[in-house]
């Protein structure tokens, strides 16, 4: 199962960039928008979309649910990739910019193969990461018939 989580910061100027490619392109079973900046639903052949307007106070409620981001967990001696850059400054060329964070339970940590951050894709000025993980872990055995 993959699954993609894009801070598109504004969907209608990202469409304009090649959104519609990269979500074709991504093959994902789930694709994950935030700061959409919009109220109309973009029309997707095959894919569900849901809303949800709210906005957290902060990430550090989740690290008490003890959630574990997954970049940490299979790499703990890997510089962490950044995943925004600030426009002004020539952040981006410093390579000082804003980590990405992907949240994940106890349970389902051993189940995901690897996460990617996307640094390909310029359509926003957030790039995608995407986790990869197998179902076949979370698949419960049944009984032999006798």
């Amino acid at each position: 199962m993959k699954i993609v989580s894009w801070n598109v910061n504004g969907l209608a100027a990202c469409k304009r960039k090649g959104f519609l490619r990269v979500l074709a392109n991504s093959k994902a079973d789930f694709f994950c928008c935030q700061e959409i900046k919009t109220r109309c639903p973009l029309s997707t052949p095959g894919y569900l979309q849901f809303w949800n307007p709210a906005k957290h106070p902060g990430i550090e409620r989740f690290l008490f649910l003890g959630l574990t981001d997954v970049f940490c967990a299979w790499y703990p001696q890997a510089d962490r990739p950044y995943i925004w850059w600030s426009m002004r400054l020539n952040k981006r060329l410093e390579n000082r910019g804003q980590l990405g964070y992907f949240l994940v339970s106890d349970a389902l940590l051993p189940a995901v193969r690897r996460i990617t951050h996307h640094m390909d894709i310029l359509a926003s000025d957030h790039r995608p990461i995407s986790p990869t993980r197998c179902l076949a872990t979370f698949r419960k055995e049944l009984p032999d018939k006798e």
